[in-house]
């Protein structure tokens, strides 16, 4: 785990002398409500989630539906277009999603169905991690090393070591938003977010910024809401988060709009929604749109 954190350590470093990202989306600088990011080829009207775009390397990472399961899928982004996409090359008969990948590309997090050793009887999701070698993702491992009770999904490592994730617990429709402090070298026992976050209904795909300044998520059926999920924004105010606040109806739909990643500069918000589709048709899309914290930011 230590080797781990060291590779965290220089990603962060290192992150700050990259300036791949300035012009990465500039053609969407004046699109104050979302548009389709990458029409035909991105998005294509499929089965799709999760987004995590890395400026040194140009690439973007998501999941597909494939016929039996779901999988990591890669395209490069060269000249405002998307390359055909690729398959991470992870156990095929296992489902793997809610993809994570650090500033240096070269490890990953990811959400998996594999069992986590030859005995492991109990078919659920777990973390799990894979470094990147010349090139290559590895052969993936557990990320805890001790057993985390219930379904584990979206992992989202900060530049403290901090994972944040979802935990759905066995045989539950819910899920809330759990931290696991990373101390002394080791991972805590997760940790519930706030009751101001976690509500009785289903919170889910945390974004967490770096410095875990801000928290973007997907809520299910609150107070205040435009579509089957919707997107929200807390900030970290002392050692607490702030109460969630909607991200509104320019930004939100009808449908399912989940999987939120902030660029690395902050100047965009990219997620996927299912608005346009139909109940009996439901198909995902990615969408961009301008990002401005402040706009959001409680006053003190």
């Amino acid at each position: 785990m230590k080797h781990l954190f060291n590779i965290i350590a220089i990603s962060f470093l290192l992150s700050g002398c990259s300036d791949n990202h300035k012009n990465a989306f500039n053609a969407y600088n004046n699109s104050s409500i979302p548009v389709v990011l990458g029409k035909s080829t991105l998005s294509s009207n499929a089965v799709e989630w999760n987004n995590v775009y890395i400026p040194k390397t140009k690439e973007i990472f998501f999941t597909k539906m494939g016929e039996n399961a779901s999988k990591i899928m890669v395209r490069k982004y060269n000249d405002s277009t998307f390359t055909e996409a690729i398959k991470i090359n992870f156990p095929d008969k296992s489902s793997h999603s809610d993809v994570y990948v650090n500033t240096e590309s070269n490890l990953m997090l990811f959400s998996s169905l594999m069992p986590e050793h030859n005995k492991d009887t109990v078919s659920d999701w777990n973390i799990w991690k894979s470094t990147r070698n010349n090139g290559d993702w590895q052969s993936p491992e557990p990320f805890f090393s001790k057993n985390i009770e219930g379904n584990q999904f979206y992992p989202w490592l900060t530049n403290s070591g901090n994972l944040y994730f979802a935990i759905t617990p066995q045989g539950s429709q819910n899920s809330d938003l759990y931290v696991s402090e990373y101390k002394n070298e080791q991972y805590q026992t997760p940790k519930a977010l706030p009751k101001h976050i976690n509500s009785e209904y289903l919170e889910g795909d945390p974004y967490v910024s770096q410095d875990e300044t801000f928290l973007i998520f997907a809520g299910f059926e609150r107070e205040q809401n435009q579509g089957k999920s919707d997107l929200y924004i807390s900030f970290r105010q002392k050692d607490n988060w702030s109460a969630p606040i909607w991200l509104g109806e320019e930004i939100n739909s009808e449908g399912y709009d989940g999987s939120p990643f902030v660029t690395e500069d902050e100047k965009f918000l990219i997620f996927t929604s299912s608005r346009g589709s139909t109940d009996d048709n439901v198909f995902f899309n990615h969408y961009i749109v301008k990002f401005n914290k402040k706009k959001w930011k409680p006053s003190k």
